[in-house]
C-alpha cells in the first residue's frame, strides 16, 4: 500500500480507501471524444478515470488469457 510520502501530499488520491499515483496520457482528440461518450451521469462511467482502469484491466485479463493458451504463464 502506498503512503503519503510517495506522492504529494498536498494533492492525495484516494480510491476505495487506498492512495493511487497519478498518471498522464496522451492520446488522440478522436479517442478521447468517443471515451467520453460514455462518460457522466447515467453512463456507464462515473469519470475519465474509472474508463481508463476498467479499460487497462480489461486489456491485462485479456493478454493474461492469451498468454495461458500459449503456456507462458500458469492457471491459478
Amino acid at each position: 500500500m502506498r503512503t503519503l510520502e510517495h506522492i504529494d501530499p498536498m494533492n492525495p488520491v484516494y480510491s476505495q480507501g487506498e492512495l493511487m499515483p497519478k498518471v498522464s496520457v496522451e492520446i488522440p482528440h478522436e479517442l478521447l471524444e468517443d471515451l467520453n461518450r460514455h462518460v457522466g451521469d447515467d453512463k456507464k462511467f462515473v469519470n475519465q478515470s474509472d474508463a481508463i482502469r476498467t479499460a487497462i484491466r480489461k486489456m491485462l485479463d485479456m493478454m493474461d488469457e492469451i498468454d495461458k493458451r500459449h503456456g507462458r504463464i500458469k492457471e491459478r
